[in-house]
């Protein structure tokens, strides 16, 4: 158990370096060693969504399995219902009834509200996108969903109550955002 915690460890490592390829290894190193470990099943298919065919060509697969397997494990577990949302909402599947079907489920994660408004929003739903879009940016201290949610707030009808309060809102964000960055420059 030690050395599958640990060789995982060094896949997250090589990951942040940017080596996708040794990364992979260590995530499969760690499978072979305790095949219930989530933890690399995870990474690793954290690691497909991201670096795609540039690390296999098969990486929808390998990934939508992985995560597959997490679930039959663990069927709550909201990291790789996020992931298994990213996945479907990919164009490679373009399941995006399944995508908001398991970023629901995920909620209130962070960052399953910021993909689902998302989805939401290019489907020309921005009214619904606000409700997943107001938990993420309530849980996330960087604020990363507040662009999107000032898009939404745009496209609101004039006559939508939300309206104002959400552009007050991301309007307090985006000041304090200068403030910070004006700050870090000096």
């Amino acid at each position: 158990v030690v050395l599958a915690v640990t060789i995982n460890a060094v896949g997250q490592l090589e990951g942040l370096l940017e080596r996708g390829t040794a990364a992979r290894k260590s995530y499969r190193r760690a499978l072979t060693l305790l095949p219930s470990f989530i933890e690399p099943c995870l990474n690793l298919a954290a690691l497909y969504l991201e670096k795609k065919t540039s690390l296999d060509v098969n990486w929808a697969t390998r990934a939508e399995r992985l995560l597959l397997d997490v679930q039959a494990i663990d069927a709550k577990n909201t990291r790789s219902l996020v992931l298994l949302g990213a996945l479907y909402n990919n164009p490679v599947y373009g399941r995006e009834a399944d995508a908001k079907t398991m970023l629901t489920q995920a909620l209130p994660d962070p960052e399953a509200g910021r993909r689902l408004g998302g989805i939401l929003y290019e489907q020309g739903k921005p009214g619904e996108a606000i409700a997943p879009l107001l938990s993420s940016v309530k849980q996330d201290e960087m604020g990363r969903g507040q662009l999107l949610l000032a898009r939404c707030a745009l496209e609101l009808p004039v006559d939508d109550r939300r309206k104002c309060g959400l552009l007050r809102s991301c309007k307090k964000w985006l000041e304090a955002m200068q403030k910070e960055t004006g700050a870090r420059s000096n």
